[in-house]
């Protein structure tokens, strides 16, 4: 998996944003999951990660790779809080 993917899967905020200082594509698809880093972050419930992640310019509408959005996969996780920001 990329190193942003691992990062973000692993709530590693710190060095998403290093990372991407060093000019990390953020909408890139996990070869594993399918899922980007902002996926990731709506997934696992980080919303200080999802929120940075916007701010940097990830799209919330590129798919998965099971087609899914991320406000989707916020809304089937019930991460209310992540909702409200990508509305």
């Amino acid at each position: 998996s990329s190193p942003v993917c691992r990062a973000a899967f692993f709530g590693q905020l710190a060095m998403v944003k290093y990372l991407v200082e060093l000019g990390a594509y953020l909408d890139e698809l996990d070869p594993m999951t399918g899922m980007s880093p902002l996926r990731i972050a709506c997934r696992r419930g980080y919303t200080d990660m999802a929120r940075f992640l916007l701010e940097k310019g990830s799209s919330p509408s590129i798919l998965s790779k099971k087609e899914i959005t991320a406000f989707a996969i916020a809304e089937l996780y019930r991460r209310t809080e992540i909702q409200r920001i990508l509305s």
